[in-house]
């Protein structure tokens, strides 16, 4: 038992470097030629090689699908992730709205929205991160795993941030990569509370639900 423990730890610590290595070198090298191709075929083909990378190893060669899923009773869990996804899209459009400035817009809630950045974006990297790294971390016995799931949750944002040249000021520099922190601490708590993914999917869907409609 306990050596298959120690491949199984040593298996999410290679695949936190192969999360790294293969998404920075996709959107350095790959992503630009992919976004260039016409849409939607482009969004789709995106979150493909999203899945790829940061979902499928962990599904298929670390934990397995069923045990990475984990689609026993979740009554309680997905109660929670409504919960806290009604309050952080609440809490988000309060301070989008009053201390930056935005508005509210549909145009970006087509169908491949919902379809990719609503759904299958937000489950391949639950998957990574809380799924596959946080969990990995936490049964190893690490005591900063939350904490550091969360900082690896920001520093997958970085690349894509810097290739897009998505932040026009310092001050987004700061904030976007603030938020997201302490959106991975409360899905890590989330999934330590509920030992499952789902909770924080929600919450990362709704995430990204006020991230598009609040411009």
């Amino acid at each position: 038992m306990e050596k298959r423990r120690r491949r199984l730890f040593a298996g999410v610590d290679l695949f936190t470097l192969w999360l790294f290595g293969a998404w920075s070198l996709y959107v350095v090298l790959v992503y630009p030629s992919v976004a260039a191709l016409a849409a939607p075929f482009s969004r789709v083909l995106a979150e493909g090689i999203r899945f790829f990378i940061l979902a499928a190893p962990a599904m298929f060669l670390i934990y397995g699908v069923r045990s990475t899923l984990r689609l026993g009773p979740l009554g309680p869990a997905l109660k929670a992730g409504a919960l806290v996804s009604l309050a952080w899209i609440a809490g988000s459009a309060a301070f989008g709205l009053t201390l930056q400035g935005l508005s509210l817009s549909t145009a970006k809630l087509d169908l491949v929205f919902w379809l990719t950045t609503f759904s299958v974006s937000c489950l391949s990297e639950e998957i990574a991160f809380r799924g596959t790294l946080l969990r990995g971390w936490l049964e190893s016995g690490r005591r900063w795993a939350i904490p550091v799931s969360a900082l690896c949750f920001v520093f997958i944002h970085v690349p894509g941030w810097v290739v897009r040249d998505m932040f026009s000021s310092p001050l987004e520099w700061v904030i976007t990569p603030a938020s997201i922190f302490i959106l991975g601490l409360v899905i890590g708590w989330l999934y330590t509370r509920y030992r499952s993914i789902w909770p924080g999917v929600m919450l990362h869907a709704a995430n990204n639900f006020a991230a598009a409609v609040l411009v």
